[in-house]
């Protein structure tokens, strides 16, 4: 089983259940449309608990161990070392899942556990990076939810780096790509909504979106074009006002392009900007002018698609 972009909320009931309760609505406030099992209100009535806890470890991209002042208490210690415990249960099958990063979260604390009185096989966790959660602090959530955000899939409402393979043709993916990939004065006054509904519009339903921007098409006005690159082409737009498509969209696949050229230009508004040429097979070129940094970052993808084509 593939992680599926869940955070998992491992803790001890009697240590860290008041805080294991805050950390997670904090995360499904930051992650709505990620799964986050906290085991108090994850499992259905019914189910069989161990099967349920397995699998929710399996699905998950995180799983944040919660370590609260009580947690290496000797009492709490002989029960770590039972290896039917399900807290280190869970903390060894996440290791042990690929795809899945063991987080450490101290909780009121300063020090981590001593790693010479764990099990052998949670003794990595003193020598992991933690992250500090002081009496539920508003700020220590949010740098966390954030941490964990980081690590979470685009397609999920997460930041996590997107690579190559972009994410898949939904409003969430979308929305999540565009929040950390195009700059905030792009994303005022609703824009950003419009650029969602506008990708929507224009993708096919197996496109997978890398990149996303707002362009220029030559001769035209600023914001005359919104570009797409997919994880098949390029996709380019002619758009009027709030993004709304005027005369038709252009698509390039990867194997009609041979090559990919980046002039830098200067607007009248002092705000820099580049030309991404596109070079043709059969001698065309495309050309739209972006924002310096989104051209070049353009740029550098269709190259990077170009050299494995």
């Amino acid at each position: 089983m593939e992680p599926t972009g869940g955070v998992f909320v491992n803790y001890r009931h009697d240590d860290t259940g008041r805080a294991a309760a805050a950390v997670a609505n904090a995360l499904r406030e930051r992650l709505p449309h990620a799964e986050v099992f906290f085991d108090d209100h994850s499992i259905a009535p019914g189910k069989p608990f161990p099967e349920e806890l397995e699998a929710a470890v399996r699905r998950s991209v995180v799983l944040l161990a919660l370590i609260g002042i009580r947690w290496d208490e000797p009492s709490s210690l002989d029960r770590l070392r039972d290896p039917r415990d399900w807290v280190r249960q869970e903390i060894v099958i996440a290791v042990g899942t690929p795809g899945c990063e063991v987080i450490p979260v101290l909780v009121d604390r300063s020090g981590t556990p001593a790693a010479e009185r764990l099990p052998d096989d949670l003794r990595f966790l003193p020598t992991s990076q933690a992250i500090r959660v002081r009496k539920l602090a508003r700020s220590d959530l949010a740098a966390l939810t954030e941490h964990v955000a980081a690590r979470v899939p685009m397609e999920y409402g997460g930041a996590a780096a997107v690579g190559d393979r972009g994410v898949p043709a939904t409003a969430v993916a979308i929305d999540a790509l565009l929040r950390h990939n195009i700059p905030p004065a792009q994303q005022a006054s609703g824009n950003r909504n419009r650029l969602v509904e506008l990708a929507l519009t224009v993708l096919e339903p197996d496109d997978r979106l890398v990149q996303l921007a707002p362009a220029q098409l030559k001769g035209r006005p600023r914001g005359s074009a919104t570009v797409l690159a997919t994880d098949t082409g390029l996709v380019v737009v002619d758009v009027g006002e709030n993004f709304r498509t005027r005369s038709g969209t252009a698509r390039y696949s990867y194997d009609r392009m041979e090559r990919i050229e980046v002039v830098l230009t200067r607007s009248m508004v002092l705000v820099e900007t580049a030309d991404v040429i596109v070079h043709l097979v059969n001698g065309d070129t495309a050309v739209v002018r972006l924002d310096r940094a989104q051209a070049q970052a353009l740029a550098a993808h269709l190259r990077s698609r170009l050299a494995h084509t």
